[in-house]
């Protein structure tokens, strides 16, 4: 079911964050961070024309990417 042009709609998004993950005997760290937006696969409509009775050229909003963050310090 996808949104219409007015209608609400909620987005969840998420992340997970591991810190001071030791490397070796040195003082190096790792940062690990894990995330997700739209976590529940909303569709919705971000742009695009409307018109009574029609929808045309619509865009829609991508569905639920993900993705990983790591962070070397020294």
């Amino acid at each position: 079911d996808i949104s219409a042009p007015g209608d609400s709609y909620t987005l969840y998004n998420a992340n997970i964050t591991l810190t001071e993950i030791p490397i070796s005997n040195s003082k190096d760290v790792l940062e690990i961070r894990g995330w997700v937006k739209n976590l529940t696969d909303e569709e919705y409509r971000v742009n695009g024309l409307h018109f009574p009775g029609a929808l045309t050229n619509a865009v829609y909003a991508e569905p639920r990417p993900a993705g990983a963050d790591i962070t070397f310090r020294f």
